[in-house]
């Protein structure tokens, strides 16, 4: 059984008499086939709120290990860990109270929270996050955080976070045998928080009806033509139709005025054409892909129109357009 959750797509998958379910990041695949997934992280009574439905046990995964439309993503690994909370049957044994009935299965073992100090001695930048080797006595331990000012040779202390074993980075292309997931350092001012991080990364433009520009400063000319075609729109009309054409396949030219890279397992590509309304936010448009493009190109992007979409966490889009293909003119 496949299900999609919004920001999930959830996998009930049989191994034997066994059944359980596994949530990965928006990944293709169908009922019968034969699927293996990265390792994960399991939680219990998971409740989804897009599909009203709660689990008693699930495991979530980076992506699969055999489809290259979903790369394993160590970041929503890191996320969903640091939003996991205790079950209630958990919370309760801790409290001494007892359950009404029978009493109920010892829960399973949560991930280990685990601090790290010591020197560094390594700093790898991998995108979205940046891995640091961390050597404390004869021991070394990696640790994944967002981006932090410091330097190889420093005595570095990272807060308690999730270990996690066998962990591949597609930005590094190179497989950690155990790695510590945490938000950064313990103390000190080069704090960041990973989700202010990820707002930063899907924000639009940092003045509000402001003219986007290149690298250079230059200000970009966002008169672009619309789209050829009997599915061609403009941004502005993609948002007055949204109803209409959600779950359609669309085509829309427009210059890219941002993007954020490798964000959720995919690229966040932001589009203007010079229509639509600033204020109402009506002239930007997001879309997401596996393709590279830069700002300034002028890109025609085809794919599926999702309206209200919700990725969870605070990531909610009232158009998006996903699983896109770009042309670069």
């Amino acid at each position: 059984e496949i299900l999609d959750g919004g920001g999930y797509t959830f996998f009930q998958v049989e191994q034997g008499a066994e059944k359980f379910w596994v949530a990965t990041p928006p990944t293709r695949g169908k009922v019968g086939e034969e699927m293996s997934f990265q390792p994960g992280i399991e939680m219990r009574k998971f409740k989804s709120k897009s599909l009203d439905r709660t689990f008693e046990v699930i495991y979530f995964s980076g992506g699969t290990l055999q489809s290259a439309s979903a790369p394993g993503n160590e970041a929503f690994l890191m996320n969903k860990a640091h939003s996991m909370k205790p079950p209630a049957d958990t919370a309760a044994a801790a409290s001494g109270a007892e359950a009404k009935g029978a009493p109920a299965a010892p829960p399973k073992k949560m991930p280990e929270l685990v601090a790290t100090t010591g020197k560094l001695v390594e700093k790898l930048d991998g995108g979205a996050y940046t891995y640091y080797l961390v050597e404390e006595g004869s021991a070394k331990t990696w640790v994944a955080a967002p981006a932090l000012e410091v330097k190889v040779g420093e005595t570095v202390s990272f807060k308690p976070g999730f270990e996690m074993k066998e962990v591949k980075s597609k930005a590094l292309d190179r497989t950690f045998d155990r790695i510590i997931f945490t938000d950064g350092l313990a103390s000190g001012a080069a704090q960041q928080d990973p989700a202010q991080a990820l707002k930063q990364a899907h924000g639009g433009l940092a003045k509000e009806g402001a003219k986007p520009a290149d690298k250079g400063g230059k200000p970009l000319d966002l008169a672009v033509a619309k789209a050829a075609g009997a599915n061609g729109y403009t941004v502005a009309e993609l948002y007055e139709k949204s109803g209409a054409l959600n779950g359609t396949v669309v085509t829309v030219r427009g210059k890219v005025v941002k993007i954020s890279k490798q964000i959720m397992g995919k690229n966040w590509v932001h589009l203007q054409d010079g229509s639509g309304d600033a204020a109402a936010g009506s002239n930007n448009l997001v879309v997401t892909t596996q393709d590279v493009a830069a700002v300034g190109d002028v890109v025609t992007a085809t794919g599926t129109l999702a309206k209200d979409k919700d990725f969870g966490g605070g990531y909610q889009y009232a158009v998006i357009i996903e699983e896109t293909k770009l042309g670069v003119k």
